[in-house]
């Protein structure tokens, strides 16, 4: 990782945690800690997603001042990082569009460039006209678009737009989805507990 893009998500983190109520200690203690780990590591060669086809407009979409230099940073490193797609979504048809073009990275996670048990800090990227459906994990959440409106629910809320931004939080086992309108979704996410467990879609929902 480089200094900068690490710079610019520490100003975002801490920018997020003004501005929220519940999560704010979650974010905090995400923030901390990914601030004490050397984030340094071997360029990885990842494999190609469909998803990427958009990350330019990812960079051009991006509001300006902060965000736009979280985009620009995420670019720089963009191919010096592994790409995954969620195991247990793989070989989901009944996800549609969104099965294969999404994708996340992780900095620092149980399986991240840098490893750690406590916190996962990452990025995803949807591609638009995607259903990402209602799923959850244990781990809490915080997620901070960086490029990109998209609508966001959870069980506590109805589908709402979020503008870049805005931090949108969950609780563990709390059931949210995101659906990306007409233009592709890079958001900033960090997870503090068990970062082990892929998250599930609700069948229920």
């Amino acid at each position: 990782m480089t200094q900068q893009l690490q710079k610019t998500i520490n100003r975002l983190f801490a920018d997020t945690v003004e501005r929220m109520d519940e999560g704010a200690d979650v974010v905090q203690t995400i923030s901390e800690i990914f601030a004490s780990i050397d984030l340094t590591w071997s360029p990885a060669n990842p494999d190609p997603l469909p998803a990427w086809d958009y990350r330019h407009a990812v960079v051009e979409n991006a509001p300006a001042g902060n965000l736009s230099a979280v985009a620009q940073a995420v670019d720089a490193d963009w191919q010096t990082v592994n790409w995954h797609r969620n195991p247990n979504y793989i070989n989901d048809e009944s996800l549609g569009r969104f099965r294969n073009w999404y994708g996340y990275n992780l900095y620092v996670g149980s399986f991240g460039m840098v490893k750690n048990l406590e916190i996962a800090v990452g990025m995803i990227l949807i591609s638009p006209d995607c259903l990402y459906p209602p799923h959850n994990h244990l781990a809490a959440e915080i997620y901070v678009p960086i490029s990109g409106r998209a609508e966001w629910w959870s069980a506590e809320s109805d589908w709402q737009i979020q503008e870049p931004g805005t931090p949108i939080y969950h609780r563990p086992w709390l059931s949210h989805g995101t659906r990306t309108l007409d233009e592709p979704l890079l958001a900033l996410f960090g997870w503090l507990g068990d970062t082990s467990q892929h998250a599930t879609i609700n069948r229920d929902l």
